[in-house]
């Protein structure tokens, strides 16, 4: 961490809820080329239990769908396949 004068700075690009990674999640994003949405996937899944929780994941979940969406598939045909998980339920 940075300190001047005993304060700390603010990294923006390795803020607390990332210091307790060994790998930063922008690191990942660039070595795996990674475009907005998809980045932004690994950001919201890195960060959830020290930082947003279950709403970084409904995060994640939203540009997640929304790459997909911006490959041309239906949405429809994505919830389809998402309620054809439900299967999985009592697996969890």
């Amino acid at each position: 961490m940075n300190f001047v004068d005993g304060e700390k700075l603010l990294d923006p690009v390795s803020p607390d809820h990332y210091s307790n990674k060994n790998i930063q999640p922008i690191k990942v994003i660039g070595d795996w080329g990674l475009n907005f949405d998809l980045g932004n996937v690994v950001k919201y899944i890195a960060r959830h239990k020290d930082k947003g929780g279950d709403g970084d994941l409904e995060k994640a979940l939203f540009y997640l769908l929304h790459d997909l969406v911006q490959k041309g598939i239906d949405v429809d045909e994505i919830l389809a396949k998402v309620n054809g998980l439900k299967r999985y339920k009592d697996r969890i």
